[in-house]
């Protein structure tokens, strides 16, 4: 994390954050004890309107984390995935403006909503062509906060993360969205690690630090409402190579070196899943003078002391 100096900005504001249990969310809060805001975590169910009601009447920023984190989920229960996802900005934005606030708002959206990219590293002008319920319905937040920012009701920054990894005070991300921290933990263990349809997959890794400081750097910068921002490492790597990374760090630390084997794409997969990603993060340096700066190598070193110290 930068010095204090960065985020100077949050001397005297009130900060409120919704998800800070969870993996991202708990990265958040910590990051925020570097700054001089006032923090505040708000409880209770997003979905409903009278849960918004102190943190709307009492924020400078709000950084909305909350919400389905799981794709399957959300294919299983379409109805139960737009309630937690889009009704809570609704609630946020219809009260902000019935109380006549007008709170930055940074929302933790995903960048899956591009679908099957092309051409690749994606930048934020390329259409968003959702794939999935869970995409579709981060997408339709997305539009409703830019909506609401082009209306005056909030301050609204929409973050579109890229596979976000490393260690966290929570317990993992989602499974399905923690891929390289899950294959780690494994190969600590020295269990043999399955690589699907041989591992050609490209993928866009950002480390969960850097992820905190985009987060904080979009919470106070003037100038940056109404877009979204992509947050990724700008560079893409195939899954055969970070599941090799992941070992020969293991090993490199005096951990066992797990085989991999390469397995078929179970009968139930997606087409999605097999996609190829990277993403362009020019917007969001511009924007705020924010750029990756851990390396995928230096990530998964830290990711690998830290699973190494729980486990003791």
């Amino acid at each position: 994390m930068r010095s204090d100096a960065e985020f100077s900005g949050y001397a005297g504001k009130t900060v409120w954050v919704t998800g800070s249990t969870g993996y991202l969310g708990s990265a958040l809060l910590q990051g925020l004890q570097t700054t001089a805001a006032r923090i505040e975590c708000l409880r209770g169910d997003v979905r409903a309107a009278e849960t918004w009601q102190p943190a709307v009447e009492d924020s400078d920023v709000i950084f909305h984390l909350a919400g389905n984190t799981s794709v399957g989920e959300a294919a299983r229960d379409p109805a139960a995935s737009l309630q937690s996802t889009v009704l809570p900005l609704l609630h946020l934005t219809m009260l902000a403006s019935a109380r006549r606030r007008h709170p930055r708002v940074v929302f933790a959206s995903t960048a899956s909503v591009y679908g099957f990219a092309d051409p690749l590293p994606a930048d934020e002008d390329a259409v968003p062509r959702p794939e999935t319920i869970y995409d579709l319905h981060k997408w339709w937040a997305e539009q409703h906060l830019a909506w609401a920012s082009r209306h005056g009701l909030v301050d609204g920054v929409a973050l579109r993360l890229a596979n976000v990894y490393g260690p966290s005070r929570s317990a993992p991300s989602s499974p399905e969205r923690g891929v390289l921290n899950r294959m780690t933990a494994q190969a600590l263990r020295g269990e043999a690690l399955s690589l699907y349809g041989g591992g050609h997959c490209v993928r866009d890794y950002v480390y969960i630090d850097d992820v905190v400081r985009a987060f904080l750097l979009s919470g106070v910068t003037p100038g940056m409402t109404g877009p979204s921002y992509n947050v990724a490492s700008g560079h893409g790597v195939t899954l055969r190579e970070v599941f090799s990374l992941a070992v020969e760090r293991v090993a490199q630390a005096g951990g066992p070196r797990s085989p991999i084997h390469e397995v078929p794409w179970p009968a139930d997969s997606a087409a999605i899943d097999r996609r190829n990603f990277s993403a362009r993060v020019d917007r969001l340096r511009h924007a705020c003078g924010w750029q990756p700066e851990v390396p995928l190598t230096t990530g998964i070193d830290r990711l690998v002391a830290h699973l190494r110290s729980m486990a003791r």
